[in-house]
């Protein structure tokens, strides 16, 4: 007994709104078994995944979110609360989407590896906030220990034991009001480093997915 295609197509029942039939092929062979050979048939369909609703649904909100985290770099790096809330919310944000869009296969897609490095960037961005914060602590840190050195080494005992506390006040409030007014050096590079490498990764992986 030979078999042969009588027909080969996707029926109507078939929800292909997310796919883009790019070829149908079908095709007779032979196999070969213990017992003898048996005719078989083979069909092959090719799908392309329609982009368009994933690009809506996860690509473009991830991108915005982690753009926002990236504002924060903008932001006086002594403002705590604004500079934490930033990247813990886009973190989160992005964790639950990664649940959300999580598929039940076997192997690594394009959709996860943004979803992954989406994660990464904001993280290191809180990572980046942290470092920023230790090394401008330090540094008020030193200037605070020279300025509190010159006052000794310049006053006279009767100065000492009557402007010493206004100098070093004074010198706290100018000190603390002259922080806050700025961002660390830390920051200040950030604000280019982080979005050239994130527009980096954007290009490479456009590469990737299109090829």
């Amino acid at each position: 007994m030979v078999l042969d295609w009588h027909t080969f197509r996707i029926g109507s029942h078939v929800d292909v709104t997310e796919f883009v039939v790019v070829s149908v092929d079908k095709q007779t062979c032979t196999k070969r078994l213990d017992i003898g050979y048996y005719s078989c048939l083979y069909g092959e369909i090719v799908f392309k995944r329609n982009m368009g609703n994933y690009l809506i649904k996860r690509f473009i909100p991830s991108f915005i979110i982690v753009v926002m985290s990236f504002l924060g770099f903008w932001i006086p790096t002594n403002i705590s609360p604004t500079r934490t809330i930033l990247p813990i919310t886009a973190l989160l944000a992005l964790i639950t989407q990664q649940i959300q869009a999580n598929l039940n296969v076997s192997y690594v897609y394009a959709l996860q590896i943004w979803n992954i490095v989406c994660i990464v960037f904001v993280f290191a961005n809180l990572l980046e906030y942290a470092i920023a914060l230790y090394v401008m602590h330090m540094a008020h840190k030193r200037r605070s220990q020279k300025s509190t050195n010159a006052i000794e080494n310049n006053q006279t005992e009767k100065e000492k034991t009557d402007e010493h506390h206004q100098s070093r006040l004074w010198k706290f409030v100018t000190n603390h009001f002259r922080t806050t007014s700025r961002s660390s050096a830390v920051d200040k590079i950030s604000r280019y480093l982080f979005p050239l490498s994130y527009g980096m990764f954007i290009i490479i992986f456009t590469i990737y997915v299109s090829m």
